[in-house]
């Protein structure tokens, strides 16, 4: 009996001395096994399942994106002058949002363990989208600080609860797309977010609000995003499929099988229960403090060069208009570069590599801002470091790909956002205009090479790990009753192969 014929149900069916008598030629042979060939069935059930939730994913990211965009536009438009903020409180009340993030994720990542992941998403959701609302009305610099620090404490919870949702709908070999969907999300929420902003300047600056007088273009953005992030609250509190079986996908017979085998790959089984042992051996693990780090390192330029993207292209040359027009093509080609980091783990199978790849075209665009001279060679340079969001998507596969068991998963996730929201917090402070942002490109510089370091030994090390597995090969858990694998993380589980 060869390794490679034995289908994933016939595992689950032979004994453990059976397993171990397979042929050992088979079992050394370090090549990957033919990639999986889906039926027609789960082929129809993929397409439905995508076209349901992608939507929900895209709307969630989207206000996400817009909510924390809306103060870069506002301090153009009126914020400072109506609060009374200095430049030094404007930082400050940019920054206090990922302070609001960091807190609250120990709480959150309790909270995304006990509770049903739609109504806990749509709860935050409809709160945030009330903290939204209430900035229109704010006056002053103590007020936007207490409101930004809650609005990044509501929203800190969006992110770890879609990677879990997408975790558990798709296989091992689909992450890297509907991963790379969240970033295409930002990218396009960037693109929409500021042709809307135009509407809104174009058309209600100056315009009075009933008892409240004359608003500025800043407050009738964040009352009217406020509202549309309730409406998608609701919409996901109600509808959002957060499980393989949800009443959404309206699953058949033969579907509810095929979806029992997808879990099965993915090997991550949703418990209610609390694993004290997955957090210890998530905080032993080398890859823990390296995916954060990696995350910390990419966040503080990502968050670098989105904080001054404006005035960035405003000191190209360009007015402060078309300097903000300028970001719709860059949330254009964000999207582009991360669709691309989808397409090559599809064609080479190799999400380290590729990870690495997209951030020596990230580190070829600072390069390039820091020596030329012309706008148009500046420009370039400019849109080649939007290559960073192809490997923000990459790394989020390889954590989601690669960790299972769910305490340990969300973990993982929970401090890979913290380390995030770190590197988003002190990323922009390397940017400094009177010195022509030469620092932020070399701080930027060094990041990208940190992290591909990091993303290097973690390949080696899941590769070591990998020759072991297939050396001294064991049966894959066995099913319980219900048709559901048990919850063991990748090390218990030593059936489970890294995906390089």
């Amino acid at each position: 009996m060869s390794v490679q014929e034995i289908t994933l149900k016939e595992k689950l069916q032979i004994s453990e001395d059976e397993y171990k008598h397979t042929e050992k030629k088979d079992i050394d042979e370090p090549s990957p096994p033919p990639p999986y060939v889906k039926s027609d069935v789960e082929k129809r059930l993929v397409r439905r399942m995508l076209w349901i939730l992608l939507p929900f994913v895209w709307a969630v990211i989207f206000v996400t994106f817009v909510d924390k965009a809306l103060l870069s536009v506002s301090a153009v438009y009126g914020l400072m002058e109506d609060a009374h903020l200095s430049d030094s409180q404007f930082s400050w009340v940019a920054a206090v949002v990922f302070l609001g993030y960091l807190v609250f994720q120990i709480p959150n990542n309790i909270l995304i363990q006990r509770l049903r992941l739609s109504k806990y998403l749509g709860t935050l959701l409809l709160i945030w989208g009330v903290v939204v609302i209430a900035t229109a009305f704010a006056n002053s610099f103590e007020q936007l600080m207490g409101l930004r620090f809650l609005l990044g404490a509501f929203e800190s919870g969006c992110y770890p609860i879609v990677y879990i949702i997408l975790n558990a709908l798709f296989r091992r070999s689909e992450q890297h797309f509907v991963y790379a969907f969240t970033i295409v999300s930002a990218g396009t929420g960037a693109l929409i977010g500021t042709a809307l902003g135009y509407v809104v300047i174009l058309t209600l600056d100056y315009k009075e609000f009933g008892t409240m007088g004359v608003w500025r273009a800043w407050r009738w953005a964040y009352f009217i995003f406020g509202m549309v992030t309730i409406g998608v609250g609701v919409a996901v509190f109600f509808l959002l499929p957060d499980t393989p079986y949800a009443k959404l996908f309206k699953l058949n017979e033969e579907e509810k099988k095929v979806v029992q085998d997808r879990t099965l790959d993915n090997m991550t089984t949703r418990t209610y229960t609390i694993k004290r042992a997955h957090i210890f051996e998530a905080l032993s693990e080398f890859n823990f403090y390296a995916s954060g780090l990696v995350n910390l390192l990419l966040s503080m330029a990502n968050a670098g060069m989105i904080a001054y993207a404006v005035i960035l292209v405003k000191s190209f040359g360009f007015s402060p208009m078309i300097a903000t027009a300028m970001q719709m093509p860059s949330g254009a080609v964000g999207a582009i570069f991360a669709l691309l980091a989808s397409l090559s783990i599809r064609v080479t199978g190799q999400q380290f590599y590729c990870c690495v790849a997209f951030l020596c075209i990230t580190v070829l665009g600072f390069i390039i801002l820091l020596a030329a001279e012309s706008t148009a060679g500046k420009m370039t340079g400019f849109y080649l470091t939007w290559a960073l969001s192809g490997s923000i998507a990459i790394q989020l596969a390889v954590v989601s790909s690669n960790i299972i068991g769910y305490t340990k998963k969300v973990t993982y996730y929970g401090f890979y956002v913290a380390a995030g929201t770190v590197g988003s917090f002190l990323g922009p402070f390397l940017m400094v205009p009177s010195q022509n942002f030469v620092g932020g490109y070399g701080g930027y510089i060094g990041c990208c090479t940190v992290a591909t370091i990091l993303l290097l030994s973690m390949r080696w090390l899941m590769n070591r790990e990998n020759q072991k597995r297939r050396a001294n090969p064991v049966p894959p858990p066995v099913l319980d009753e219900n048709g559901v694998p048990p919850d063991l993380t990748d090390k218990e589980n030593l059936a489970h192969i890294y995906k390089l």
